[in-house]
């Protein structure tokens, strides 16, 4: 699952998507280790997996994990570094006016059930780009200019500014000096964006 997880981040894949690849594609199979295709998880479970992680808190530490492993066999981050963030879109939730102020207050109301708890994202948030709302989530995100591999991630609600995470995003192991970013050509490290 951790190698599912991997790949699907590295191909920009859905969960929709990483199913119907890993039935579509025997390179996938074989880098995920599967053997045979009554193995392949479904997109459920694959969703499931990843969430499990970030509740653990446990999904940046993979991708540090799998970085280091490429530093280990001579990859090396270069030629500076691109930054962005793309809005990530989650199914629209209707809340009541109660419903509201306790979410605002990052708690849950009293009478939801565990199953209705299951189903409400309360992190979700609005924002506005190019004149259309959007509901959902920003995945802050930098690549090496060289290759474009992801070399570090924050997933943020959608209503939350982009200057925010730059510096978490930034990956101290590159060896080139400038960072691309929306609005800002060029960036020296050390400098604020």
């Amino acid at each position: 699952m951790v190698r599912i997880v991997v790949i699907q981040q590295l191909s920009n894949l859905s969960d929709d998507r990483m199913e119907f690849q890993l039935l579509d594609r025997l390179s996938y199979q074989r880098f995920v280790g599967l053997r045979d295709s009554s193995q392949i998880p479904d997109a459920k479970t694959i969703w499931g997996f990843r969430e499990r992680l970030v509740e653990q808190q446990a999904y940046s530490v993979l991708f540090d994990a799998v970085n280091k492993q490429l530093l280990r066999q001579g990859y090396l981050a270069r030629g500076g570094q691109i930054v962005d963030a793309s809005l990530v879109p989650a199914p629209t939730l209707h809340f009541s006016k109660e419903d509201k102020t306790w979410i605002e207050q990052q708690a849950t109301p009293a009478d939801w059930s565990p199953a209705k708890r299951r189903q409400k994202d309360t992190q979700a948030r609005w924002t506005k780009k190019h004149g259309k709302s959007w509901y959902g989530y920003k995945l802050h995100a930098s690549v090496d200019k060289r290759c474009k591999l992801i070399r570090r991630m924050v997933v943020t609600p959608a209503n939350e500014n982009d200057t925010l995470h730059l510096e978490a995003v930034l990956d101290a192991g590159n060896t080139g000096r400038d960072v691309w970013a929306d609005k800002v050509t060029s960036i020296r490290r050390g400098q604020r964006a």
